[in-house]
């Protein structure tokens, strides 16, 4: 069983340019099997609206009218809303049918928002997919089936199944998009206000477009560094290997879509205890922005010792982090070590460790480098000026 390429292409053009979200969805909908679909997004800590009908499928969008969109999303979304908590202990990334859930059918199927769902567009039954295990945004990859369906069969969500980790990463990295053009009209060239390393590379390598944050990194040779042909280099000749190998399958005419995103953990030979963290992915320049006719891969470079520019409130709100622990996270995300913290914030070593070991038990990491991914996830930092 595959999923055809250009399905993969409209869902990683959408990160760039959320206008293609719909067409995306559309193509996940008819991949699957579904009669419809819609993108969830429920923020945990509030926000204006903490209940989003993010994008919903064609079938939807035509027969559903700005009025009943708003009925949908203010009184209906309670009835979801109620369910996000038990969501957060379900597998982020894997596939449930919605009794599992709600096991009750007949309650179920006489529910406001489901009766809703039946009358107007003759869908009863879905499947649901957690896209990431962040606790600050809960979203949700919803498929529906037509009203005669008891039980959806099991190759439809082998089939969604298929998706799911591709659209949780075109989710993720849309949320920095997004900012950026809301912000600052255009995405990709103004990378410069993202506090993440950044870069664009092209299907042979060549590195096209790359922020402030990125050229800090590279410049520092900590790991990685740029040659003079404009690629990108590891320490560690089996590392630079690995990278281009990612490079060439997200970005080959006949590129492959095995993986949303392939992650590297490098340390320079230095031993610098703090590495850089690189995560590749496949990208579309939908909006035409670089001027090139290739296929594209978005490299991010985490330091994991500076970050010192990011928020970590959304993330302690969201995780329940008390004020002590708070600033043992932020304390973290500037790269200090257990020592370093005890002597900043006057306490003993063990009270330090304990603290920390509190926030990654909360986060749900086992390691420092996870946590500063999830604190970055929780709140893409997006103000940092050229």
């Amino acid at each position: 069983m595959t999923v055809p390429v250009d399905v993969f292409t409209e869902i990683y053009g959408a990160a760039v340019d959320p206008c293609l979200w719909p067409v995306a969805i559309d193509r996940c909908v008819d991949h699957v099997g579904a009669a419809s679909a819609a993108l969830i997004n429920i923020d945990t800590i509030g926000g204006k609206e903490p209940f989003d009908l993010s994008v919903i499928s064609d079938h939807l969008r035509r027969n559903i009218t700005e009025q009943e969109v708003h009925y949908w999303k203010t009184d209906l979304s309670q009835y979801e809303l109620t369910g996000h908590k038990p969501w957060r202990d379900f597998t982020a990334q894997s596939v449930y049918r919605d009794l599992d859930l709600w096991p009750d059918a007949i309650t179920l199927d006489q529910r406001p928002d489901y009766q809703f769902m039946q009358d107007r567009f003759e869908v009863r039954r879905k499947l649901w997919a957690r896209l990431s295990d962040n606790k600050r945004y809960i979203d949700l990859f919803c498929t529906h089936f037509p009203i005669q369906i008891d039980t959806v069969p099991e190759i439809y969500m082998q089939r969604m199944s298929m998706l799911v980790p591709h659209v949780a990463k075109a989710v993720e990295t849309g949320m920095i998009f997004d900012k950026l053009q809301k912000q600052y009209t255009a995405v990709l060239l103004a990378l410069n206000h993202v506090g993440i390393g950044l870069c664009v590379a092209e299907s042979d390598g060549t590195v096209v477009v790359s922020n402030h944050e990125a050229t800090r990194i590279i410049n520092s040779e900590n790991g990685i560094a740029l040659s003079t042909e404009q690629y990108l280099v590891c320490d560690s000749e089996d590392d630079t290997r690995f990278l281009n190998n990612c490079i060439e399958n997200f970005t080959a005419p006949t590129r492959q879509f095995a993986d949303a995103e392939r992650i590297i953990s490098l340390r320079s030979k230095g031993n610098n205890n703090n590495p850089i963290i690189v995560e590749v992915s496949p990208l579309q320049d939908q909006l035409k922005e670089l001027n090139t006719r290739y296929n594209l891969a978005l490299i991010q470079l985490v330091d994991a010792g500076c970050h010192r520019h990011c928020s970590v409130d959304a993330f302690a709100l969201a995780y329940g982090l008390t004020k002590s622990e708070s600033e043992v996270a932020k304390l973290i995300l500037q790269g200090l070590h257990n020592n370093e913290i005890a002597d900043t914030r006057n306490t003993s070593l063990d009270t330090a460790k304990t603290q920390i070991a509190k926030v990654m038990r909360k986060a749900r990491v086992n390691s420092r480098v996870q946590l500063i991914r999830l604190i970055l996830k929780t709140d893409p930092p997006t103000h940092i000026q050229a």
